[in-house]
């Protein structure tokens, strides 16, 4: 179970990036460990091929992954990506694409997690890993 006092700092901090707006991002689920954010896919979201493009896919996921990471953080600390792997596997043109992140480690100076991205058929998209230092830094609402 989520620190109801974090999980109200993860959903302002949402509610207050212009880049989460701009981007389209929804947040569907947190849980202790997990984070599942939904897209529908627009314009800005395709590449000139028209397919949903790959630095799409890998904000998802680096996102989401770092979500679920940010549930097992206490609230004086915070993080940053170290290093985001990401498999392609499927593309997509329509529709909207979920990511469902977990962590697999989180400790006092490094965080583990995966991800996968599915479409609306529950199609696997994507897999990723992602590294992240751990920071001793409050997490604020007006932070990215």
């Amino acid at each position: 179970m989520i620190d109801p006092q974090l999980e109200a700092r993860i959903r302002e901090r949402l509610g207050v990036s212009e880049f989460v707006k701009w981007f389209g991002i929804e947040l569907v689920s947190l849980g202790y460990g997990e984070a599942t954010l939904r897209i529908s896919l627009e314009p800005h979201h395709l590449n000139p091929g028209g397919i949903v493009h790959g630095g799409v896919v890998a904000t998802l996921l680096d996102g989401v992954i770092g979500i679920a990471l940010r549930t097992r953080l206490p609230l004086d600390r915070t993080h940053v990506t170290l290093q985001l792997q990401v498999t392609y596997l499927r593309s997509v043109r329509t529709g909207s694409i979920t990511a469902h992140g977990t962590t697999v480690r989180s400790g006092r100076r490094v965080g583990y997690g995966e991800a996968e991205l599915t479409d609306e058929d529950g199609t696997l998209l994507a897999r990723a890993t992602a590294t992240y230092m751990v920071l001793s830094q409050p997490l604020e609402p007006s932070e990215g």
